[in-house]
């Protein structure tokens, strides 16, 4: 497991916790959408693990490495910022924005009652 992988569990865990006190409320788990991004079949899954395996196998050359990591306009997760490669772009905070509004319109409690 990552240390990425590591610290979105550990902040989800924290997070649902922290919701057990508060009622009501959802969680909405978003860690499979942004950590996949656009690829949301097994195969393109799949084929991502392969090559993060070889990259970390150090079948790929250093300078592959570099080059992948200093393309400061270009991420292979459609979703996440090339600034720090970890948190959301716009379109990722588009992607959790529909994810929650899909929790909203199932759990309409949180709709003022009388207005």
């Amino acid at each position: 497991m990552s240390s990425i992988t590591t610290a979105v569990s550990n902040w989800n865990q924290d997070t649902k916790q922290a919701l057990s006190g508060y009622g009501p409320a959802y969680f909405v788990n978003v860690n499979n959408l942004m950590s996949h991004g656009q690829y949301t079949t097994k195969a393109q899954q799949q084929k991502l693990v392969k090559q993060a395996k070889a990259a970390n196998n150090s079948s790929v050359s250093q300078a592959e490495v570099t080059q992948i990591m200093s393309e400061k306009d270009h991420n292979l997760n459609e979703y996440i910022s090339t600034a720090d490669n970890f948190h959301p772009n716009h379109k990722g905070y588009e992607k959790m924005t529909d994810s929650l509004f899909k929790v909203m319109q199932t759990h309409q409690s949180w709709l003022e009652k009388g207005k």
